[in-house]
This record gives C-alpha cells, structure tokens and sequence, in this order.
C-alpha cells in the first residue's frame, strides 16, 4: 500500500528538516512512498534548503497561512490513495509507517491514528481525541504514562500530530474545512468521517515524538484562539440547536471575554448560515440573537448580522447619506447629493431626509443623476409642522428625536452624516461625518467623536472644529462645482447673487437689496441698464423672503427675485451674469459669531466657473477660494462692495481680467475631482469592512485583545 506523507511546514526549518530525516531513516521497509511539504511560510526560505537534503521531496508554497487549506493542497497534489499528515515538530519512530498503513487492508476504516508520546518526557501526549463536555475537547491519555502492548481501537477522533486517511474518505467528507484555519479540523473531520461511515482507529504499534507546538506561532494564544472559536464551528455546523444555549457554557462567556465572544459567535453564524438550509436557519438563528441581545447592545448584534450578510456577498453594500434639510435647496444639499451619484454605481445607495421630498426633485435642482438611489423620509418628533428642523432642539431633551435616524442607520454598512447633525450616533459598520460648519458648542448627545473619518468643507471650518468642539478633521473635501452652462452666451449687465433665503436671514438678501438701491439711486448713469438677480431656494412660508420683496416694492430699483429656479435656469444666469455677490457673513463678529460666516461658497465657485467677477465676503471659506484684486475682490463692509462694484461696472477690461482669472480658479474645485476623493474614501471604509476584522482570519490577521 502506497501513502503520501503531508508536511504542513511553518516557522523554523530544521524541526521540518529533522522529522523528514526520522521518516527516510526508519521507513526503509515500506517500497514506496512520497513526502509533501506544503510551506505556509510568506517566504520559501525553506525550498532551498529541503531539496538540497531530499531531493526526492515535492516541495509546495501555499498562499495562505491556513493549516486546513495546506492539508487540502498537499492532498490534492498527492499521487496516492493513503494521505499521512504529520506534524512538522515530530520525530517517527522504526516501524511508524508501515503499522499506520496496515490497518486499511480493512475497507471500512477510513483513517487511523499513532500513538503521540512527549518527545522528552516520553510521556502520553495523545491516544485520540474525546470530548470533555459542552463541545470541549482534550487529547486522551494526555501525561499520562506510556506503557506497551497497546492494543488497536476505535476511537472518534484521531489527533492531527500523527494520522493515516484513506484519500477517498477525505474526498466523500469534502476534504477538510479551511474555516477551522487550524486547531480542532480534526474533530470535524472525525463527525464527517462518522457521519458517512467511516471508522477511525489508533494503531498504538505506529508511534511518534511530539514537540508539542514546536513549530507553530509563537503567539502563545493561538491555540486558545482557535480552540475556542473552532467550538462555535462544530456546534454551527454539526448541532445547531444547541448553539443558543452553548453560548452560555463558552469559557469566553463565563471568563466575561466579551470581545472575543463577539467574534467567535460572528464566526458561528457565518458557518450556520453556509452549511444549513434556510428551514434550519430560520429555526435556529432567532434563539442565537435572542441571546445575543442581553449581552451586547442591539446596534453590535445588528452590525454583526450586516458584517456577515457582506462576507457571504448576500447582497450589495449599502450606503445611507442623511440630512435633516434634504428637502431645501442649498450648496450642503448638493454636496451630499452629489456623493450619492458617485457612489450609485457601486453601492445601494439610500439617501435620507425628515421631510418630504423627491428624487426627480434633487435630479432637477442639481443637475444630477441618482436614478439607482432610493429617497426615504424618517419624521421626527420635533419641528412637526415647521419647514425647518432644528437639531439643538436636542440639547434640552432627555430623549433623543434623532434615535429613528439611528434606527435606519443600523441598516445599512456605511453612513454619512451629510449635514453635520451632531445627535445622531455612528452606528453603521463605518462612518463619515461632514461637518460643513460646528454650528453650536458640544451639548446633549454628542456624537462626532464615534465616527471614523471627521470631513470637513474648508480650511476655515476645520480651524473652527478645534475651537468649538476640540475635533481634528481628518480630510477636507472641498465642495463640488460642475454649473457650466453648455453653451456660450453673451454677457448682461447683470449684478446676481444665489443663495438660499434663509429665514434668519444669514445670506444678508436684504443688505444687498439695500446696497443695490443706493447705488443705483446715487449713480443712475453708470448703472444705467444694470439690474440685481437675487436666486435662491426658499419655502412658502418665508417671512424673511417678504420682507425682502417688501423693500424692493417700497424702493424702486431693478431688482429681481428668482425664487426655487431649476438648474438649467440658475446656470443661464450665471452665464449671463458679469458681476457676482455674496455677504453671507456681512456686519458679523467672526471671533463671537463664526457660524453666521460662509463657511466655504460653492455658489462663488459656481459663478467664477461661469466667468463672472466675483465680489465676495472677507472671511470664511471665501477667502480660500478668492485672492483679492487677482480673480476677484473681498470686502468687509458695504462701502467696499459699492466701491469694488464700481470699479468693475466701469472699467471693462479690468473686469475680463478678472473674469478669466476666476474662470481660471474655479478649475481647482471640479465635480469629478470632488466625486473621485469621495469614492476613493467610501472605497477604503468598505474594504477595512471586509479585511480589517474578517469573520475567518488567517492567523496573522487574528486581533488579540486587551485583559
């Protein structure tokens, strides 16, 4: 009878080297044989120096670190029906082979163990496997001391040290498990082999010396890793229903190892999942969460359902992107809208709002594409009947309003608080937190400092993140601008301002109104034929917007409002337009006030990519995208806007400079630029979902953690 003797080879070469030695030396007496070495090393450094000493060897470099795909991998490569695994750290004593070969003159064994003594104590190591109790296993025999005249017997489980399988027995129980990576394969292999007729025996007269570890990691727990998280496999794959109730007997469990619970449990119901029809999950998985829910807090047991959902390609990665203004137009609202369009391709993207609103509305209002993302409305238990809501509502509440944000949340993989809510906790496996501007001081549920990745829209606001709330942002990602018009128009003389009639009145609408009017009124001939557009987003009910409307009534000028224009409309005006304004931030103290400034301005890069001159706010995000007197003019009063406005109104050539300077500029800010950070950011959090912390890690890839 011919056998393949598989080595799996990790760490030092010579213990390998040393136990190939004892098989050549005492194996003279069996005609034919074959030595496999599977290295699972990342280097073959050993390549070398086994062939030069056995150059009969068939040596293999695998590309895993993983025990039981070795095994597969040497089983497959053998050329005969005996396959011998033996451990790399022992030494085989005269007549090893022949007596674990003999036994399979007998059809139905299907694999036979040695005797497995200390190799210094020369002490029992193992005489088979038995279980303890409550899925726990142990070596039989083990320190107990040897003595001859063993008898052969059947045994349900052989230990891997040292065992013959019948090649054809490992194929019918489909070889073996590459989710048990190593320690406890052949306990499995043991149930496969008994539940498809197979006997296991020891053949005592076949015996080894064991190191005992000599040649695995040196991480010492390794073996309590494995030993432990290969429990909840047998019990998943082998007894299901009792996987609830053997949670409770787990040594992690009772030893309050609650992390480590968390990824052998994880593992189970990966392993539930994959081996069993959807009767026997739907039977069992119920009582397994029932569990699970009174160790750990929901939104864990929810994580580790979508983590797994995600390793078995159950369905696509999800992506919700929430803001509680997602039905007002306005640049942040863009901002968000325009991550999804990015990310529709690739992810299930959902997009989340507290009001109504539609998807072909933000398609119309932004010029986008999202007809692969769904829209859903979550209302809130605050600002029921106001158009606007008002998150520092939160602050003096004892319960949340935005839990039912986090409920849907938990739903999905990765989560992008658009809009800077800070009440609203990072729930999903990875999140992003956009913060446009820290609007108000740390209050009641804070939640920013769960997220992973802090964005942040500008230099501006990232300074005022450490000042308000001591964050670090962790990138900027400027806002993206793609508001070209398609074709070239002739300039009007045409002063514009876009800005969403805030019903505070931050924008400052009516300041420019009234600045306007003054110029207009003071010098008739050079405004001659000059008028002011003021555009914007606005609800129905927008007391400020009336207020506007009533000066321009009461102070005659050529003012025009534009209110909730489309997209194609608003790009028309910018490519009309020669002149543009902006003031948010205007009479305001931006060391007391710094919210009330414009935190970045896409509206002036919209404009600037139109070649229109911009004229803008000191302060903010402004000043990182004009340089004054180069591609536009800044000013912190309105004597200066009246006297920047001027200048370009009369001198002509020196407003095309400008004109081409900001054109020039606004390159800098490109929508495709914009989309392709973004992706590349959603990209990595999505990959660190799938290879940070895998449900079945290699053994390098184990996280051990703290007492």
């Amino acid at each position: 009878m011919k056998a393949s003797i598989v080595i799996v080879h990790f760490g030092n070469v010579k213990p390998t080297a040393r136990c190939i030695s004892s098989i050549y030396k005492t194996s003279k007496d069996v005609e034919n044989f074959e030595v496999i070495v599977v290295d699972n090393n990342k280097q073959d450094h050993a390549r070398k120096k086994l062939a030069k000493k056995f150059p009969h060897l068939t040596y293999i470099k695998s590309k895993k670190n993983n025990y039981c795909h070795a095994l597969n991998v040497g089983t497959k490569k053998a050329n005969n029906d005996i396959i011998v695994i033996l451990n790399p750290d022992t030494i085989v004593r005269p007549g090893w082979l022949s007596h674990i070969l003999a036994p399979f003159k007998d059809k139905k064994i299907g694999g036979v163990s040695s005797k497995v003594l200390f190799r210094k104590s020369k002490k029992i190591n193992s005489l088979g496997i038995e279980e303890i109790d409550d899925f726990y296993y142990r070596d039989i025999g083990m320190n107990e001391e040897d003595y001859p005249n063993m008898k052969k017997r059947t045994i349900e489980y052989a230990s891997g040290a040292s065992v013959a399988y019948r090649k054809k027995a490992l194929q019918e129980c489909g070889m073996f498990d590459e989710d048990f990576v190593m320690y406890v394969e052949d306990v499995d292999m043991g149930m496969k082999m008994k539940k498809n007729g197979w006997k296991l025996i020891i053949n005592p007269k076949s015996t080894v010396l064991h190191e005992f570890h000599g040649t695995g990691s040196s991480d010492k727990d390794l073996p309590w890793y494995f030993c432990n998280r290969n429990r909840f496999l047998i019990i998943a794959k082998h007894h299901p229903d009792e996987f609830a109730t053997q949670m409770e007997n787990a040594h992690p469990y009772i030893n309050k190892q609650f992390d480590y619970l968390y990824d052998f449990v994880r593992a189970g119901i990966y392993k539930l999942i994959k081996t069993h029809p959807e009767k026997t999950i739907k039977k069992v998985l119920p009582d397994i969460l029932k569990t699970l829910v009174t160790v750990y807090p929901f939104d864990r047991v929810q994580n580790m359902l979508n983590e797994i959902e995600l390793s078995m390609e159950l369905r696509e990665p999800t992506v919700c992107l929430y803001d509680h203004a997602l039905h007002f137009i306005g640049g942040g609202q863009k901002y968000g809208c325009t991550i999804a369009e990015s990310l529709q391709d690739t992810y299930d993207v959902t997009l989340l709002s507290n009001k109504p609103v539609t998807r072909s509305n933000l398609e119309k209002w932004y010029n986008l594409n999202l007809k692969k993302c769904s829209v859903k409305t979550i209302p809130l238990s605050i600002n029921k009947k106001d158009s606007v809501i008002n998150p520092s509502l939160a602050n003096s509440m004892k319960k949340n309003p935005f839990s039912v944000v986090e409920d849907e949340i938990l739903q999905h993989d990765i989560a992008i608080n658009v809009n800077m809510v800070p009440h609203v906790n990072a729930l999903a496996l990875k999140n992003i937190f956009i913060c446009h501007f820290p609007d108000s001081p740390r209050a009641n549920f804070f939640y920013p400092p769960n997220y992973e990745t802090i964005v942040t829209n500008s230099h501006y606001t990232t300074g005022w993140l450490k000042k308000r709330w001591d964050m670090t942002a962790d990138m900027i990602i400027y806002p993206p601008v793609d508001m070209k018009y398609s074709r070239s128009l002739k300039k009007k003389p045409i002063i514009l301002s876009v800005s969403r009639f805030e019903p505070t009145g931050s924008k400052k609408q009516l300041e420019m109104v009234r600045t306007f009017w003054q110029l207009y009124k003071k010098h008739p001939k050079l405004f001659k034929g000059w008028k002011l557009i003021l555009a914007g987003g606005s609800d129905k009910k927008n007391t400020y917007l009336k207020r506007v409307k009533n000066f321009i009534k009461s102070h005659p000028a050529p003012i025009e409002i534009r209110e909730n224009v489309s997209n194609t409309e608003l790009k028309k005006l910018y490519a009309q337009a020669e002149i543009f304004w902006h003031a948010c931030g205007l009479n305001q103290n931006e060391k007391k006030n710094p919210h009330l400034i414009e935190h970045f301005g896409m509206t002036t890069v919209e404009a600037m990519q139109n070649k229109c001159a911009p004229i803008v706010i000191n302060g903010g995000g402004q000043k990182e995208i004009i340089t004054h007197k180069k591609n536009g003019f800044t000013f912190s009063t309105t004597k200066q806007l009246k006297k920047h406005t001027k200048k370009l109104i009369k001198h002509t050539k020196k407003r095309k400079k400008i004109q081409r300077a900001a054109y020039e500029r606004s390159k800098d800010f490109s929508k495709k630029k914009f989309q392709k950070t973004v992706k590349k950011l959603v990209d990595k959090h999505y990959r660190s979902i799938q290879y940070e912390n895998p449900i079945i890690p290699e053994a390098h890839e184990i996280t051990f953690y703290d007492a």
